[in-house]
């Protein structure tokens, strides 16, 4: 087979696309090989009858007739570029041209020899990986911390992240600056330094530092290329110094939370989704008896085990317990209530009493109901503050009809001693009938007197504050006993006493001028 058989068999039989095109008119093709027509989808006659321009996308035009009129100029001696076909479809596909000039006996161009070789699909492929890598890149520029890498020097090559905006950077501001330099140092102990120092030698280290007066939680790791050779470091940094704030913040104010509820004057108990017990104060505690480890993890249909096993007697059955889970189960809907005047016995403390339970949701910072809670009031002295009340009530009561009848009986009283005044003016004093008349006028007199003082005591009149005799006051005082106590009435069995008892008063004046008096039945 001759040298021209053999080229026309290797042109025709090429893996690749081969053309042979046109000096003048410039691109004309003059031959096509099979694999080219199938690459564009045209047959050979359609080829032969048009100009590489007329399937080469737009914007790539120019640039192909300016590396090829260098190339025919002689400035050049091969060209490669990669442009874009348009097939016979409308479709496009990347390819990659290795062009070259065919010149005749007189070194002249006769024509141009083009090799395509179609690499759309790693044109593609390359084109995926690049809008990935933007995104990847938009991606770190938009997190909130700082990434970085180094080469061996420890010169940073790559700054990026929106933590660069706190420090006051550019992403890549920092590149070709040495880490020495920007941490102004030259002591390899430093920490960034020598965590860095550590990566390169292949290790993994995670650090905290204090930079520019915020606090950065940092990790490097050794920078490797495809080989597996360290050839750098890359690092991670992010600003925690908010963080670290809330957190303290969030601890302070758990801790104050805490003893809140431990030091607080009235029962906090707190139930999960469960309803088991998840807080059981110190006022519990000291109010049941039952220690909080007691308590914590159980349900309150487990009462009645555990107060048994504690020795600690206490108002609480079966049903009780189910009553307890009934209303923490509405508590958990949201419904908030309270109940008064429960009775509680509690043997263990000595604890009696009154105490009121008020129930409602426990919800987390969300506004999410995770349970439900109760609290519980020792309510024994409200209670007998109230009965207190209402026996001052029931004696200011008694005190006003004990008035009313007094101001009656007063008005009568006048009316009687008037008339016995009267009366003894009318008769002589020697007359057995003044005397009676007399005594009855001091007996009335004394029985006006004690309605005034029932007056008194009922705020009916002003309190009349005057000098008195005391002597005489204790005479009054003990006439009265010796006619309003039976003689023969025992004080001590609260039966009647032997015949021939008689009573016999002591009547003492203390420093404050009140008097004390006590009796006691004698033979």
């Amino acid at each position: 087979m001759d040298e021209g058989k053999r080229f026309k068999r290797a042109f025709e039989d090429a893996a690749i696309g081969i053309a042979l095109l046109s000096v003048s008119p410039p691109g004309q093709y003059l031959e096509v090989n099979p694999t080219f027509c199938r690459m564009t989808g045209y047959s050979q006659e359609e080829l032969l009858a048009r100009d590489f321009q007329s399937i080469t996308a737009t914007e790539d035009i120019d640039k192909n007739l300016e590396g090829l009129q260098t190339l025919l100029d002689g400035q050049i001696g091969s060209l490669r570029l990669e442009k874009r076909y348009i097939r016979k479809d409308g479709s496009s596909f990347w390819a990659r041209l290795h062009v070259s000039v065919v010149r005749d006996d007189q070194k002249r161009p006769a024509s141009v020899l083009v090799q395509i070789e179609d690499i759309d699909e790693r044109k593609r492929a390359e084109d995926a990986l690049r809008k990935e890598e933007r995104h990847l890149l938009q991606l770190v520029e938009q997190i909130p911390a700082v990434l970085w890498t180094t080469d061996t020097d420890l010169t940073f090559t790559l700054s990026v992240g929106a933590g660069l905006a706190g420090l006051g950077l550019q992403p890549n501001q920092v590149v070709g600056t040495s880490l020495y330099d920007f941490f102004q140092t030259e002591d390899p102990s430093t920490l960034p330094i020598q965590a860095s120092l550590r990566a390169l030698q292949g290790e993994s280290v995670t650090f905290q530092t204090t930079w520019k007066n915020r606090l950065f939680q940092s990790h490097v790791d050794p920078l490797r290329d495809a080989s597996g050779t360290v050839i750098g470091v890359i690092g991670f940094a992010l600003d925690i110094s908010d963080r670290r704030e809330a957190e303290e913040a969030l601890r302070e104010s758990s801790q104050f939370n805490q003893q809140m509820i431990a030091n607080a004057r009235e029962g906090i108990i707190v139930y999960d989704r469960e309803l088991r017990y998840v807080v059981w104060n110190l006022f519990m505690e000291e109010l049941t008896g039952i220690r909080a480890k007691t308590m914590l993890g159980k349900r309150p249909r487990d009462l009645p085990v555990v107060f048994q096993q504690e020795r600690a007697k206490i108002l609480i059955t079966k049903e009780a317990a189910e009553g307890i889970e009934s209303n923490l189960k509405r508590a958990m809907t949201g419904e908030t209530f309270t109940y008064l005047d429960v009775p509680m016995i509690f043997s263990k403390t000595g604890v009696t009493g009154w105490a009121s339970a008020r129930y409602g949701p426990f919800r987390n910072a969300q506004g999410e109901i995770i349970g439900a809670m109760a609290i519980v009031r020792d309510i024994t002295e409200r209670r007998q503050l109230e009965e207190q009340l209402r026996h001052a009530q029931k004696l200011e009561a008694v005190g006003q009809l004990a008035g009313g009848v007094a101001h009656e009986f007063n008005n009568i009283l006048t009316a009687v001693i008037g008339n016995l005044d009267l009366a003894i003016g009318e008769i002589a004093e020697d007359s057995d009938q003044r005397a009676i008349l007399t005594a009855a006028l001091e007996a009335a007199r004394r029985a006006a007197l004690l309605t005034q003082q029932l007056l008194t005591f009922s705020h009916r009149t002003a309190v009349d504050r005057r000098p008195l005799d005391l002597s005489v006051l204790a005479k009054d005082v003990s006439d009265l006993l010796r006619q309003s106590i039976d003689p023969g009435f025992s004080w001590r069995s609260g039966r009647p006493a032997r015949s021939g008892l008689r009573l016999r008063t002591r009547i003492r004046c203390t420093r404050s001028c009140s008097i004390s008096v006590s009796t006691r039945a004698t033979a």
